[in-house]
């Protein structure tokens, strides 16, 4: 499945709170979705601390067939994104303490 989407920053509070909303489809019109995610940067015992919470409805076909599917990559995409933020702010130094 391919999809055509839009996601924009709603919310910011440097350097520790941003949201995100967007929506989209699939490009051949098996369904239609809506996300909100909220991301909270903090420190923990020196170490960075990223927490975030996404909500995402999907409606069509893809509701009906495709969940189980979606979740699964969507879990992928999940320890993608930490450990590809890992690296980065390892790669840093100390530059963490400006985030």
């Amino acid at each position: 499945m391919k999809f055509k989407f839009k996601s924009v920053l709603t919310k910011t509070e440097p350097p520790r709170h941003l949201e995100i909303a967007g929506e989209g489809e699939d490009i051949a019109k098996a369904g239609h979705f809506v996300q909100r995610v909220s991301l909270i940067y903090g420190e923990r015992r020196g170490e960075v601390e990223v927490s975030y919470k996404s909500d995402v409805n999907i409606v069509g076909k893809l509701a009906m067939f495709g969940d189980r599917i979606m979740r699964a990559k969507a879990k992928k995409v999940e320890e993608e994104f930490t450990k590809a933020l890992q690296e980065r702010l390892e790669g840093l130094g100390e530059g963490v303490d400006d985030l």
